[in-house]
C-alpha cells in the first residue's frame, strides 16, 4: 500500500518505489484512487509522483453519476481531472461479458463528466453494428447530449430458435440543441421485419405556452 500526495495506491503483489525519478510501478491487482475521483483497477500502473500522471494497463473505472459507464482497456494518462485512453472499450452494461459496448481508437474523459472518444464501434455481442468517427457522451446528470439506451433481450443476442425474430431498439442519439429545443435521431431493426428510424424534435417555449414535438419516422 501507498499513500500520499492526495494519492492511494494498493497492489496485491509488489510496488516499488523509484526515489530519483519520483516514479511508483505496481505489479498484480492494483487500485488507484485520488481524492473525489473514481478509482482506477488495473493489472499494472506505472505513476510520476513529480508530473502527477500515470499510466495504467489493463484497466478499468466506473462512472455511476449519470450510468454507469464502464471503461476497460489500456489508460495511456491518468491525471487530475483528465483521462486519455488507446483502443479502449466502453458500456452501460454491468455484465462481465457486456451484451452490447462501444470501442474506440482513442478515448478521452474530461473532469469525469464529458467522454470523448474517435473511430467509434458499437459491438453487439462482439458482432459490430456500426461506426462512427467521433462521439461525445455526458457522463453526468440532467439533461444533456448523449447515447440512447438500447432496448434487447438475450434471445435477441442469441437466437435459441430458427424461428424466432430478433429485434434491437432505441439505437441512436439525443442531442439538447439549447434550453428549449431537443432532437433525438433512433434506430429499430426487426429481423425478417423491417427496418426504421425515426426523428424527433422536441421544443417549449415558456412564455409563449407552447410546447411539442415534431416527429418523422421511415420504415424499409
Amino acid at each position: 500500500t501507498f499513500s500520499g500526495q492526495g494519492i492511494q495506491l494498493v497492489a496485491d503483489t509488489a510496488i516499488t518505489y523509484d526515489d530519483l525519478v519520483g516514479r511508483i510501478r505496481t505489479m498484480g491487482q492494483t487500485r488507484f484512487s485520488r481524492d473525489a475521483e473514481e478509482p482506477v483497477t488495473s493489472r499494472v500502473l506505472v505513476y510520476s509522483l513529480g508530473d502527477g500522471r500515470g499510466t495504467a494497463l489493463g484497466a478499468e473505472t466506473t462512472y455511476n453519476e449519470g450510468g454507469p459507464w464502464i471503461i476497460r482497456g489500456d489508460l495511456d494518462s491518468i491525471q487530475q481531472g483528465l483521462l486519455f485512453g488507446s483502443t479502449t472499450r466502453f458500456t452501460s452494461c454491468l455484465f462481465p461479458e457486456p451484451h452490447t459496448f462501444f470501442q474506440a481508437s482513442r478515448l478521452k474523459v474530461v473532469g469525469g463528466q464529458v467522454l470523448v472518444a474517435r473511430s467509434v464501434t458499437m459491438y453487439v455481442a462482439d458482432v459490430p453494428v456500426f461506426w462512427l468517427p467521433f462521439l461525445a457522451q455526458n457522463l453526468g446528470t440532467g439533461r444533456a447530449s448523449g447515447l440512447l439506451t438500447p432496448v434487447f433481450s438475450m434471445n435477441d443476442i442469441v437466437r435459441t430458435s430458427a424461428g424466432y425474430d430478433r429485434r434491437i431498439s432505441n439505437l441512436g442519439y439525443y442531442w439538447a440543441m439549447t434550453d428549449y429545443t431537443d432532437l433525438t435521431v433512433a434506430m429499430d431493426w426487426f429481423s425478417n421485419n423491417y427496418k426504421a428510424a425515426e426523428a424527433r424534435m422536441g421544443y417549449r417555449w415558456a412564455r409563449q405556452f407552447l410546447s411539442g414535438s415534431l416527429n418523422l419516422k421511415r420504415f424499409w
